[in-house]
């Protein structure tokens, strides 16, 4: 059925054998079919997108440009209610697949041009103590650990192929090294730095903790 979604994209109509447990049987499916079923998916984008905005603190008449991101938004109806929305057509000259990872690499280039030692963005705290309570308890660097994991499971919903090898290759090593920074200047202002990584785990919790 993905490829009959897929297909209406470009085809007026589709047809699909559908196998049942009676036997197999031939459907055809239009566009209009398509996008009366989906119509409320449909509306439910622009409530997103409504709220977006809202969170931004912005009216979609200081919107620029909109860039379609995700293979759904190949399908007519998605470009057509966004464009009517925004009063604009959304520009579709990028692959929507791909746009993630785009996205990611341009993210991780400007922060790599912030400088290579991104250490100094660490916080030393006033009275010299390490912060070893809460998340920080289970990992030494939970907002990398939930970037990371943020980006790969939006790769498993999404199924984006693109976006989970850009994850692979280019954000998490970003996040290892500037991880790998930050402990350097940390292992230099304490001195139970190296017990505590001993203790929990870098981006994962240890299965295993020293309870001594």
């Amino acid at each position: 059925m993905r490829q009959c979604k897929e297909a209406l994209s470009t085809e007026e109509i589709v047809t699909a054998e559908v196998e049942l447990s009676t036997g197999s049987i031939d459907l055809s499916l239009n566009r209009e079919q398509f996008e009366a079923a989906t119509a409320a998916l449909t509306q439910r984008t622009l409530q997103a997108i409504k709220k977006a905005l809202r969170d931004a603190k912005l009216s979609k008449d200081e919107i620029k440009g909109v860039v379609m991101v995700g293979g759904s938004t190949r399908m007519p109806q998605v470009r057509r209610a966004v464009g009517a929305f925004f009063g604009q057509e959304p520009l579709i000259n990028l692959n929507p697949d791909e746009v993630v990872a785009l996205g990611a690499a341009v993210n991780i280039i400007g922060r790599l041009r912030l400088g290579a030692n991104w250490a100094n963005h660490v916080t030393i705290y006033s009275d010299q103590t390490l912060v070893t309570s809460g998340i920080f308890g289970i990992v030494r660097h939970p907002l990398y650990a939930s970037l990371i994991w943020m980006f790969y499971g939006a790769t498993l919903v999404y199924q984006n192929v693109a976006a989970a090898i850009a994850t692979t290759l280019i954000f998490v090593p970003a996040m290892a090294y500037r991880a790998s920074r930050e402990e350097a200047l940390l292992e230099q202002q304490f001195t139970d730095y190296e017990a505590y990584k001993m203790r929990v785990g870098r981006f994962l919790p240890k299965v295993w903790r020293d309870k001594r």
